[in-house]
């Protein structure tokens, strides 16, 4: 009994001879000493260079895009609250001048309850230093004005 392999090895035994004469030539033109083409180191570089990068590709971001997508759009989700949310500082050095006044006398209001809550007299309020005299190279900035 004949098997479906004997019957189509029977069918193309012509072939054979045919295929053996197209792989010899093949393989004398690939394997001649004088017709070898090897690429430039500089090109052999850059294409593993770049066989490298298409298969960090392919195996760290594509095959878990669905991932990645979630995560740039929390990204742009916390971007878009954080701008929404933005409060423009006060302007002027007013504003700055208030708050550290107001800063400042709450600090001494706590130093004199935390004296009465220890039965200690109240803390010396601090004087500034004197002002110094400033020499004429110092006071560049102030002009007088005679109306």
């Amino acid at each position: 009994m004949k098997t479906p392999r004997d019957t189509l090895l029977h069918r193309h035994r012509s072939i054979g001879p045919r295929l053996d004469r197209i792989r010899e030539q093949l393989l004398a033109g690939e394997l001649a000493p004088g017709q070898t083409q090897r690429p430039a180191p500089a090109a052999a570089l850059v294409q593993a260079f770049t066989r490298v990068l298409v298969q960090a590709w392919t195996e760290l971001f594509w095959c878990c895009r669905r991932a990645w997508c979630g995560l740039a759009a929390a990204w742009v989700l916390i971007l878009a609250l954080n701008l929404l949310s933005y409060e423009r500082p006060p302007a002027g050095p007013t504003a700055a001048r208030s708050s550290s006044s107001a800063i400042s006398a709450f600090f001494v209001a706590q130093r004199y309850l935390q004296a009465e809550l220890a039965d200690s007299p109240p803390p010396v309020p601090r004087t500034p230093p004197p002002a110094v005299p400033q020499s004429r190279s110092e006071r560049r900035g102030v002009r007088l004005q005679v109306a």
